[in-house]
């Protein structure tokens, strides 16, 4: 019989199971000794971060990112282009005052530069953080690159603000 305390190694038996799954460890300990999660714990695969904390949905979050990063840049390209720097002028994150922007080019293309680059950060921030939980101990190049993509993506925005 297993005690009331559930630890991460491997369940067997249909009885021992059953035990796993009334004493679940929290998600954040779960992990086994090559760094993945949802293999040998019967429990994770019934929860959300067992759902989630997949390479797959890694990998989905990673190109999601990548795919609006690329629009990111290439509308803050259109910015630079058609002089629309100070289309919604220095209220950030409105435009003007109101939410939605004026019925101009220039205001229209900086608000659609912003609202991309929000999006953009928080799929970026979902994906670093996904990637540190799925990968931490398994893959580190991976924990390299999403690190190094986060933080050229603050170099592109800096410069974005600098060039502006």
């Amino acid at each position: 019989m297993i005690s009331p305390v559930a630890t991460a190694a491997p369940v067997c038996s249909e009885d021992a199971r059953d035990e796993a799954i009334r004493f679940p460890l929290p998600p954040f300990l779960i992990g086994d000794d090559r760094g993945t999660t949802g293999t040998s714990i019967p429990i994770l695969d019934r929860t959300v971060a067992g759902r989630v904390l997949r390479p797959s949905t890694f990998r989905r979050l990673a190109v999601l990112a990548t795919v609006f990063a690329c629009a990111q840049i290439s509308l803050g390209a259109a910015v630079r282009v058609s002089g629309s720097g100070i289309g919604c002028g220095n209220d950030w994150p409105l435009c003007r005052g109101p939410i939605v922007p004026p019925a101009n080019t220039r205001a229209i293309i900086e608000y659609a530069h912003r609202s991309v680059g929000s999006l953009t950060g928080v799929l970026l921030i979902l994906t670093v953080v996904v990637g540190w939980l799925t990968f931490r101990r398994s893959q580190p190049l991976v924990i390299w690159l999403v690190t190094a993509a986060a933080g050229l993506i603050v170099l592109e925005g800096l410069l974005g603000a600098l060039v502006d």
